[in-house]
């Protein structure tokens, strides 16, 4: 018999098709994730990024998009 415990889970998956800029596809798994924990019953939640690709495009979409400039939250300095 086998030792341990079972685990029950569930899994889904989608599929992004297209040529897009870089990390764009990424941050579109990002909204999803977050559209989809925000329809459960399962209280506040939160994301945490710790990539920095990832961070570097989210804050290069934010200057483009409507949410203005992140530069105020890039503590790199300059390079």
């Amino acid at each position: 018999m086998a030792r341990g415990r079972f685990r029950e889970f569930y899994q889904c998956d989608f599929d992004i098709a297209g040529t897009y800029p870089t990390m764009v596809p990424d941050a579109e798994v990002l909204t999803v994730a977050v559209e989809i924990l925000r329809a459960l019953p399962i209280g506040p939640f939160a994301i945490k990024l710790n990539h920095r690709k990832i961070l570097d495009s989210v804050f290069e979409i934010s200057r483009q998009g409507e949410l203005g400039s992140s530069e105020e939250g890039d503590d790199r300095g300059e390079r």
